[in-house]
């Protein structure tokens, strides 16, 4: 909204502000004397406009020229960046030139305060030796500006090809790593079917855990090769201490919750009804050889999973994606199909991963790092399986 539009300024002579400021600095004013620059000043009407306000719209009646005498502001067509302007430029002129309806907008980037110049005023007789000098000005000025422009489009293009050309990388990912998935879900379909033969649990619960660490290397591998840094998939260190902090003091809300969560359990669900909240049934089953077995290959197999899940696919949903307004996306659907790849385990572990898997998707979107993630999930996972009792 415009801040304040004066009439038309009238004085006897040039200020020494305007001396020592945006007439000399304007090239739309070179070689204009002072006598001249006087009968300009006293054409100008002075505007204001906040930051984001349409000082010019693209289709608008090129009626008149603006000198920026404060401030900061943006040339574009449509989503393209033309040109920037700031304090002792000038916009507008080409419409002395060809007459034409504007060609781009132009935008405030800051708080602006221009001078307008109506060309009718300009074109009058008494000043029209004033009127041919400017012209000869924006003729000059307006080829530079095109030089200009064009090395913004170019690098604008540029721009678009290689975000094209990412996309294309993270698309290629991404399907290589569905059918890496599909084909150790498949697999692991098979060691089942042939574990009931066999009369065999133990073979699936060692092959299990153990195809998932060769399938998170093959993607560590596939990774190095898809042309993005190892740190574009969360395999960096930074900001570890406020990530680590982050992580540990989320992981405490969220353990709040589980054991909120198991006393509603405990109160409306007949299943769980007379049992513990803390329930440490399946603790006591095991030796402390086993405990500690069991604690240091979920330590392992954690940050397996969480590379594959948000690491991989997320983030390749993410590039592919590619929208603020759809952020939540890459973070459902990757746990939506890495959830989905545990139903041939259970079909209620499968279901109950997907909160924790929201939890930690949000958790990586803000880090960009596995570090505070993975961590989170090996205090989870080990203590909604042991002490919990929800499985």
């Amino acid at each position: 909204m415009k801040l304040q539009q004066e009439g038309l300024v009238q004085g006897p002579g040039l200020s020494s502000t305007y001396l020592s400021g945006i007439w000399l600095r304007c090239s739309l004013f070179k070689d204009i004397s002072r006598h001249h620059l006087s009968i300009l000043e006293s054409l100008m009407e002075e505007i204001r406009f906040d930051p984001e306000e349409y000082i010019i719209k693209e289709g608008d009646t090129g009626d008149c020229l603006y000198v920026i005498e404060q401030g900061e502001v943006a040339i574009k067509r449509g989503e393209v960046l033309l040109a920037t302007k700031k304090t002792g430029e000038h916009f507008g002129a080409m419409a002395m030139i060809e007459s034409a309806p504007r060609s781009a907008d132009v935008v405030a980037v800051t708080d602006v305060v221009v001078k307008r110049l109506p060309f009718d005023a300009l074109q009058s007789p008494e000043n029209e030796s004033i009127y041919a000098r400017i012209f000869a000005n924006t003729a000059y000025d307006k080829h530079a500006d095109l030089r200009n422009m064009n090395d913004v489009v170019v690098k604008e293009v540029e721009a678009k090809l290689e975000e094209s050309r990412k996309r294309v990388q993270a698309g290629e990912f991404f399907a290589g790593m569905v059918f890496w998935l599909v084909s150790y879900e498949f697999l692991l379909g098979l060691f089942m079917e042939y574990g009931k033969v066999l009369h065999n649990k133990t073979l699936l619960n060692i092959l299990n855990p153990s195809m998932m660490v060769l399938f998170g290397i093959a993607a560590y591998i596939r990774a190095t090769k898809s042309g993005f840094p190892l740190s574009t998939y969360g395999l960096n260190l930074d900001n570890w201490k406020r990530n680590v902090k982050e992580a540990l003091i989320w992981t405490g809300g969220f353990l709040v919750f589980l054991v909120l969560f198991k006393w509603l359990l405990t109160i409306f669900v007949p299943f769980y009804q007379g049992k513990p909240i803390i329930d440490t049934t399946r603790l006591q089953s095991y030796s402390w050889i086993t405990l500690i077995v069991m604690y240091v290959a979920y330590a392992i197999l954690a940050p397996v999973q969480e590379f594959i899940a948000r690491g991989v696919i997320q983030t390749s949903l993410d590039k592919l994606l590619q929208s603020d307004e759809k952020q939540y996306m890459p973070i459902l659907l990757s746990n939506l199909i890495f959830s989905g790849f545990h139903i041939h385990m259970n079909f209620k572990f499968a279901v109950m991963t997907i909160v924790p898997g929201i939890f930690w998707g949000i958790m990586f979107a803000r880090q960009k790092s596995l570090l505070g993630v993975s961590i989170s999930h090996i205090i989870i996972g080990l203590f909604a399986l042991l002490f919990m009792g929800l499985m």
